[in-house]
């Protein structure tokens, strides 16, 4: 079985270390400390209301959510 060629400098110039190119940068938070996912199902005519509403708003559909939510506590109680 033939050797496989060693990769150095000669072929590729300067390669930096792993650590420097594998690294990513820290993510904002947006000052929530932790997020989990909530799926959901829905008819798709529902699902492009949602959209379309929240867009003419400039809400995200999380906004819409947490405050929907806060509306139905103060109706029903927490």
């Amino acid at each position: 079985m033939a050797k496989k060629p060693r990769i150095d400098d000669s072929i590729f110039g300067d390669i930096p270390k792993s650590e420097e190119t594998t690294t990513p940068p820290d993510r904002p938070t947006r000052g929530r400390e932790e997020r989990a996912t909530l799926n959901l199902t829905i008819s798709p005519d529902e699902r492009w209301e949602i959209k379309e509403w929240s867009t003419r708003h400039r809400m995200t559909i999380v906004d819409v959510m947490r405050e929907g939510f806060e509306l139905m506590k103060q109706k029903y109680g927490t």
